[in-house]
């Protein structure tokens, strides 16, 4: 149940991350999207998985870099 809830909620999210990414002009924002979708899901699991503490800073970090470069 749990499992399937965030699945939904992955779906969800990148529905919103791809809109976000269109409305801030990025080229093809569908896959910025699913790209910072895979950041998120990836740190989620380091953090259940290894109880990885600095996993949400680096990806956000990284979000940062790939949004720099979808920019240019």
């Amino acid at each position: 149940m749990v499992i399937s809830a965030y699945k939904r909620w992955l779906c969800r999210t990148l529905a919103e991350l791809a809109e976000l990414a269109e409305q801030a002009g990025l080229d093809r924002p569908e896959e910025v999207g699913y790209a910072l979708l895979l950041l998120i899901d990836g740190a989620n699991a380091r953090v259940v998985v290894d109880d990885d503490r600095t996993a949400m800073l680096r990806a956000k970090a990284t979000a940062a870099m790939l949004i720099g470069v979808a920019d240019a």
